[in-house]
C-alpha cells in the first residue's frame, strides 16, 4: 500500500559542571508504487569540556609535559537516505546516500611545558563526510541464481588551523592542515543453489586515496614551510564459500578468500611502496539436535596496520624527543580455532583459541640525546577466549534481558630485542568484563530499561585501560491512540 510516514525527536542532555547536549531530527518515510524512500535529518549542539595531563620521563630527566585543555560547542548536522526501486522482474536498485558536517566551532588550548617556557596552541578544527552507494539485487526467491552488484564511494576531510602564542600572548606563528582522502569500492557478489548444496562467490576492488597539505608559517621567518603528503592504496579480492548440507544434522561450511594488497605514500619528497598477496582459508561445521547446537572450525583473517603508523616521516616533538613513522610494518595475521556452543536455542557457551602473528606495538629508543619513539612487529601472541551468553525473560516477557561475560587470556611472545619496549616484565595476561541488559514492560505503554558494563583495569604489551563501570537508565512511555507520540527520559553514569 502507498503512504507516508513523518516522525519528529529532540531531545536534551544535561552533564554536572553546567554541560549539555540538544538537538533532534526528522524521519520522513514514503511509498510511492515500486519506489521506497525514506530519510533522516538531524543536528545537535554538544558543549565540549576536557582537562588533561600527560608527560613522558626517561630516568630522572622529564622530556616534556603538556597540559591540554579543550572547551566550546560543536554543532553537527546529518542527513542520510535511502532507497528502494523493484523492477517488474522483482530485481531491485538501492541506493543510499550519508552527509555529515560539523562546522568547527571548538576551540583547544594546549600549554606546553618545556624549560619553563610556556606555548598556548588555539586550534580550531572542522571536518565532513560524504558517502554515496548504489546497488543493483537479483533475489533469491525461486531462483537457483541470486546476486549483488554495487559501487560505494566515500570522500572526507579534515581542516585544521593552530595559532602558536607566548605567554606574553605574542603570535608566534602558525600552521594550517588539510587532509582529505577518497574511497572508492566495487563488487560483485552470486549465489548459486542446488539441492543441498550452496555457493557464494564475489570480487571486490578498493581504492583509497588521502592528501594531507601542512603549512607551516613562523613570525619571525619570512618562507613558509609547506610539507605536503599523499598516499594511495589498492586491494583486490576475491573469495568462495561453500555451504553443504549432508543430512538434518551435519552442515559443511568451506570457504577461501584472496587478497592483493598494493599502496604507496610520499611524505616530504621520501617515498614508499609495498605490495604484498595473503590467502585466509576457512572451515566451519555446524552440528544440530534437538536441544543443542555447535559450529566449530577454522577461521583466519588480517589486520593492516593505520596509515598513521605507516607515513614514512619524523615528526621532532621537542628537541629530546621524535617520532618516526615505519613504512615497513606488516599486517597482523591471525589463525582462530572457535567452539560455539548453543543449548536449547537461547544459552550460549563460545569458545575459541587463536594465534596472532606480527602483532603491531609501540617502543621507544634512545641514541645520545633524542628519545625515538615508532612501532614495530613486536609481538606474536596465542590468547583463549571464553563468552558467555544468557538471555532469560520472566512474566510472559514483561521482564527480559541477557547477561554477558567475557574471559580471556593471552600470551606474548617477543619477535626481536631492537629497541625498548613499552612494558617490561609479565608475558602472560588476563582481561574479562561482564554487562547486562534489562527491560521491564509492566503494560504496552510504559517500559524501563536498564544496562550495566564494568570491565576492571587491564594492561598487556601493546593497550592499557583504566577501570570502567557504566550504569544506564531509561523510561519511555508511549501517548495518544496510536502510540505515535513518545517520551523518554535517560540517566547514565560512567566511572572511569
Amino acid at each position: 500500500p502507498l503512504g507516508h510516514s513523518l516522525q519528529p525527536n529532540i531531545f536534551s542532555t544535561i552533564f554536572p559542571h553546567g554541560l549539555k547536549k540538544v538537538g533532534g531530527n526528522i524521519f520522513y518515510m514514503t511509498k510511492i508504487k515500486r519506489l521506497v524512500f525514506y530519510n533522516t535529518l538531524s543536528y545537535s549542539n554538544e558543549m565540549l569540556y576536557k582537562k588533561s595531563e600527560t608527560s613522558l620521563n626517561s630516568g630522572e630527566s622529564q622530556l616534556f609535559s603538556n597540559f591540554g585543555f579543550k572547551k566550546g560547542s560543536l554543532h553537527t548536522l546529518t542527513y542520510q537516505a535511502s532507497g528502494t526501486y523493484t523492477l517488474r522482474s522483482n530485481h531491485c536498485i538501492n541506493f543510499n546516500l550519508f552527509s555529515y558536517n560539523d562546522f568547527g566551532n571548538n576551540t583547544i588550548d594546549w600549554i606546553e611545558n618545556l624549560d619553563n617556557h610556556n606555548i598556548i596552541h588555539n586550534n580550531k578544527e572542522n571536518s565532513d563526510l560524504w558517502n554515496v552507494s548504489i546497488a543493483y539485487s537479483i533475489p533469491t526467491e525461486n531462483h537457483k541464481f541470486s546476486g549483488n552488484f554495487a559501487y560505494s564511494g566515500s570522500y572526507g576531510g579534515t581542516n585544521l588551523h593552530t595559532n602558536y602564542i607566548s605567554n606574553e600572548n605574542h603570535l608566534l606563528g602558525t600552521s594550517t592542515n588539510r587532509l582529505k582522502g577518497w574511497m572508492h569500492t566495487l563488487n560483485c557478489d552470486v549465489k548459486l543453489q542446488f539441492n543441498r548444496f550452496n555457493l557464494l562467490c564475489g570480487l571486490q576492488g578498493d581504492y583509497n586515496y588521502v592528501s594531507d597539505n601542512n603549512t607551516f608559517d613562523l613570525a619571525q621567518d619570512q618562507n613558509k614551510s609547506i610539507i605536503p603528503f599523499h598516499g594511495n592504496e589498492a586491494i583486490l579480492a576475491a573469495y568462495c564459500l561453500g555451504n553443504v548440507k549432508l543430512n538434518h544434522i551435519v552442515n559443511l561450511r568451506p570457504g577461501v578468500r584472496l587478497e592483493y594488497t598494493n599502496y604507496a605514500f610520499t611524505a616530504n619528497k621520501t617515498n614508499s611502496h609495498r605490495c604484498y598477496s595473503n590467502y585466509f582459508p576457512s572451515f566451519i561445521i555446524d552440528l544440530f539436535f534437538k536441544n543443542y547446537s555447535v559450529s566449530s572450525g577454522i577461521i583466519s583473517s588480517i589486520s593492516r596496520p593505520k596509515y598513521e603508523l605507516i607515513i614514512p616521516s619524523t615528526r621532532i616533538i621537542n628537541q629530546n624527543n621524535t617520532y618516526i613513522g615505519n613504512p615497513n610494518l606488516d599486517p597482523t595475521r591471525s589463525y582462530e580455532l572457535i567452539v560455539n556452543n548453543t543449548f536449547f536455542k537461547y544459552f550460549q557457551l563460545n569458545l575459541s583459541c587463536a594465534k596472532y602473528l606480527n602483532l603491531i606495538s609501540q617502543y621507544y629508543e634512545q641514541t645520545k640525546d633524542v628519545l625515538i619513539h615508532s612501532y614495530r612487529n613486536g609481538f606474536d601472541a596465542n590468547a583463549f577466549n571464553c563468552n558467555i551468553i544468557l538471555p532469560f525473560e520472566f512474566l510472559n516477557q514483561k521482564i527480559n534481558g541477557q547477561m554477558q561475560a567475557y574471559v580471556s587470556y593471552t600470551k606474548y611472545q617477543e619477535r626481536n630485542k631492537a629497541g625498548a619496549s613499552l612494558y617490561k616484565g609479565r608475558s602472560s595476561f588476563w582481561r574479562h568484563y561482564y554487562s547486562l541488559n534489562l527491560n521491564y514492560c509492566p503494560i504496552p505503554r510504559l517500559i524501563f530499561s536498564f544496562d550495566a558494563n564494568m570491565s576492571p583495569k587491564y594492561r598487556n604489551i601493546t593497550i592499557s585501560r583504566s577501570f570502567n563501570l557504566s550504569l544506564d537508565f531509561n523510561v519511555s512511555y508511549s501517548f495518544l491512540k496510536e502510540r505515535n507520540l513518545t517520551l523518554g527520559l535517560n540517566f547514565e553514569r560512567c566511572n572511569s
